[in-house]
């Protein structure tokens, strides 16, 4: 691959295309990928987003409640 080229991105959940960069900023074999992009689902023979957004490489299921801001359970002193 080389900058400029086009990557089809595939997990077992879903595919997108993406813009390469190579660069020497990230350790060989790694790969980033920025957020943000519109889902476009125009194409399906193609890839599930041809935009690029990477929600569809993940499982979408659902979420346990937040309870960061409940507070804990109060233990009566000893």
């Amino acid at each position: 691959m080389s900058t400029g080229d086009v990557a089809l991105v595939r997990s077992a959940q879903g595919s997108l295309l993406a813009g390469v960069v190579v660069t020497d900023v990230l350790l060989p074999g790694v790969a980033q990928m920025h957020t943000g992009a519109w889902f476009d689902p125009s194409a399906p023979e193609v890839a599930d987003c041809v935009n690029g957004n990477v929600n569809v490489l993940t499982y979408d299921g659902p979420v346990p409640p937040v309870r960061a801001y409940e507070p804990p359970p109060l233990v009566p002193a000893s």
